[in-house]
């Protein structure tokens, strides 16, 4: 199988492949901006984007994704109503070429004494939120996250930052016996499935980190104001160029026939000349078979 980094780069980092235009280690690996960071004090090794504390968790095999652990809100009370922990969320993308996907992750927040806000900027200015109240547990509902103890919004494409923050109305005194907190994030959309018990025990299942997915592109231009002669083309042989659907930029795709890297030179390969030459024996089988009816 052909290789999807550069010559001579290191192609994997723990479980994960790293295909082109994203490398390790050295300048020539990688494409300017994205550049990543294989660290091997943990073991697997874990990959992060720059030198920075976002962990990828898979590059999608159609090199137009990445799935990111990203970071949870969160306001703890005890029985009395006294703040016990609070944190707020934040990512911050500006500089690199990615942004949040708004087909694959939902804003989510969970409690039921809660109060929670996004807000995206870079690119697009927005903010949205969710506000629940439930009186009890059997009012909540496995598996719905439509307002009664988990809630969910869409959010807008384009926004390459955003802040995460909770808050409560009542400090969560009237249901603290199965819900002292509240916890907002923002997660891919697939992945997380809310559970009744999440009302009590969030932490405990999930930890501080949740994944969430980011979208790519070759940044600041697009398939009409780009050229093949350009330098800086990101396209290799034999594939096409295609505008990003986030409005991020272009991307690059195998032409058909052709499998592979499709940002690598050389990275599109095929198998045209042994289809040609099944497509022609096919019809000189048929031209025999013809001539012998006839």
């Amino acid at each position: 199988m052909a290789s999807v980094a550069k010559p001579g780069c290191q192609e994997k980092c723990g479980n994960i492949t790293v295909p082109y235009p994203f490398g390790l280690d050295y300048p020539d690996c990688y494409r300017d901006g994205y550049d990543l960071t294989c660290n091997h004090t943990f073991n697997p090794p874990k990959l992060f984007i720059s030198t920075g504390n976002l962990e990828i968790l898979e590059i999608s095999p159609s090199l137009t994704q990445l799935r990111i652990y990203g970071f949870m809100g969160n306001s703890c009370y005890d029985r009395s109503g006294s703040e016990t922990e609070s944190w707020y969320s934040w990512v911050d993308l500006d500089d690199l070429p990615y942004t949040f996907s708004d087909t694959h992750n939902r804003f989510t927040t969970i409690g039921c004494d809660t109060l929670s806000e996004i807000t995206g900027s870079e690119g697009r200015n927005f903010t949205s939120g969710c506000s629940m109240a439930c009186s009890d547990k059997e009012s909540v509902i496995n598996g719905s996250c439509t307002g009664i103890g988990c809630c969910q919004t869409s959010i807008p494409k384009g926004f390459k930052n955003f802040n995460v923050n909770v808050w409560s109305y009542e400090n969560h005194t009237r249901v603290w016996n199965f819900n002292p907190c509240s916890y907002a994030f923002l997660v891919d959309y697939d992945w997380y499935r809310f559970s009744v018990e999440d009302l009590s025990h969030f932490y405990e299942r999930y930890g501080d980190s949740l994944p969430l997915v980011l979208d790519w592109a070759i940044e600041n231009e697009t398939c009409e104001t780009v050229s093949r002669i350009y330098p800086s083309y990101a396209c290799g042989k034999n594939s096409d160029c295609y505008n990003s659907p986030n409005g991020l930029g272009y991307l690059c795709n195998c032409s058909q026939g052709y499998q592979g890297n499709p940002y690598l030179e050389d990275g599109c390969q095929g198998n045209l000349l042994d289809l040609s030459s099944t497509y022609m024996n096919a019809l000189q089988k048929f031209d025999y078979i013809y001539t012998v009816v006839v």
